[in-house]
């Protein structure tokens, strides 16, 4: 690779760097082919990006971005999983194939200016989605809104109720 191609995924790199939300590192040292092919489908699948770099040019790359908080983690055979939309998703695809396959290491990651040890990715990778977070909070702020309504409604079925019996006692179906 010349200089040139280098300056270019140099620049390729920190413009993809500078937008990212959240990202893990991983050791992927012996894995078959068809290991890192699976790998790379689970996670475009969940729309995380996955590359394998030079450890000097990603270096370089974080140099002025969020990432630079772990720009030192680059070293030995490293592939960087990030997401510029979901901060979690990095975490979580990371953390299943770490449990699918044993030589697949997360080595730490990043998410909101923090660097993450292993154990903090796999902390992230437990948060619950931003869909279920919005369902929670959907659920929590209509409870209220429910229960009222539930109330209103129980007054006048307990009428009708009493009428009926009413009726009933009245007829003598009883």
């Amino acid at each position: 690779m010349d200089r040139v191609q280098k300056e270019e995924q140099v620049a390729e790199l920190r413009a993809d760097f500078e937008t990212v939300q959240g990202a893990v590192l991983a050791d992927f040292k012996g894995l078959s082919v068809r290991d890192i092919t699976e790998i790379r489908r689970a996670f475009r699948e969940q729309g995380v990006s996955i590359r394998v770099v030079k450890n000097t040019l990603a270096r370089i790359a974080t140099q002025g971005t969020k990432l630079e908080v772990i720009g030192k983690d680059f070293v030995g055979t490293t592939a960087i999983a990030y997401s510029k939309e979901d901060p979690v998703a990095p975490a979580r695809v990371a953390e299943k194939c770490a449990k699918d396959k044993d030589k697949f290491i997360v080595k730490g990651g990043y998410v909101d200016g923090t660097r993450l040890d292993p154990q903090g990715v796999e902390q992230l990778a437990k948060l619950p989605s931003r869909e279920e977070l919005r369902a929670k909070l959907l659920g929590t702020l209509s409870a209220p809104g429910s229960q009222l309504v539930r109330l209103f409604n129980a007054v006048p079925q307990k009428v009708v109720l009493l009428l009926e019996a009413q009726r009933r006692k009245l007829n003598g179906e009883d």
